[in-house]
């Protein structure tokens, strides 16, 4: 009988520690969003890396007109993102074809922000480029 308690309570441990885990392995999200009617783009990276970083992951939309019709400076923008205490660095790029560049493209850092999850801003600088509003946000899945 002392045995088979033993091996019962043996089993809630582990079992309670892979729960832990699993919740502690939440996984962070950062999106990045273009709003224009009738059409929204979406775009997320994973928040993993815990310092800045040029090449790697990173999520981008189409750039739209702000006004239909109207000329739009950049082909897109794009969201990189990593871990900063505890909450996501995003910086949105605004990219633009560029044949001088190595990879025939070019990104300029437009805005940055610090948030936690469930929090979002506003990119208002998307507006100055002649594009539509984004939004970026954090999100846990």
């Amino acid at each position: 009988m002392r045995h088979l308690l033993a091996v019962c309570l043996l089993l809630t441990a582990a079992a309670t520690a892979i729960a832990l885990q699993a919740s502690s392995q939440a996984k962070t999200i950062a999106t990045l969003r273009q709003f224009d009617s009738p059409n929204a783009s979406d775009a997320g990276v994973a928040v993993q890396q815990t310092a800045f970083y040029m090449d790697g992951p990173s999520a981008g939309v189409p750039a739209r007109p702000a006004v239909p019709g109207a000329a739009v400076s950049v082909s897109s923008f794009s969201l990189r993102a990593w871990k900063e205490g505890d909450k996501a660095r995003l910086v949105v790029y605004a990219v633009m074809n560029d044949p001088r560049a190595p990879n025939s493209r070019t990104e300029t850092p437009i805005a940055t922000f610090a948030l936690g999850a469930g929090e979002s801003a506003d990119v208002r600088e998307a507006e100055r480029w002649g594009a539509a509003r984004l939004t970026v946000s954090v999100i846990n899945q």
